[in-house]
């Protein structure tokens, strides 16, 4: 995992199964968020991840903490919330009506 290119999150710290979060190198397409391993780093160091297992040797993903998972909610409320505003903004979509 120390040299992957791609990390998938894939359950909380219950062990319950979430949409997978692609954290990928540069060269992210589409809607996929760019993280950087120092990143990654300061979420492990802040608390807001932590490894499967109980060493990187012995991960094969990360799995985020009750904060993490907290924030991560929080996160994409916002996003949500600011797309909405966005589109609001626009206006009506021509021909739509």
């Amino acid at each position: 995992m120390a040299n992957g290119a791609i990390l998938r999150i894939a359950r909380d710290p219950w062990g319950r199964l979430l949409p997978s979060v692609v954290l990928v190198d540069a060269g992210a397409q589409g809607n996929d968020e760019v993280i950087h391993r120092w990143q990654i780093r300061k979420m492990m160091d802040s608390g807001l991840l932590q490894y499967d297992g109980s060493t990187a040797e012995n991960s094969s993903m990360y799995v985020p903490t009750c904060a993490g998972l907290a924030i991560g909610n929080a996160w994409n409320r916002a996003k949500a919330r600011a797309a909405a505003a966005g589109a609001a903004a626009a206006g009506p979509v021509p021909g739509s009506d």
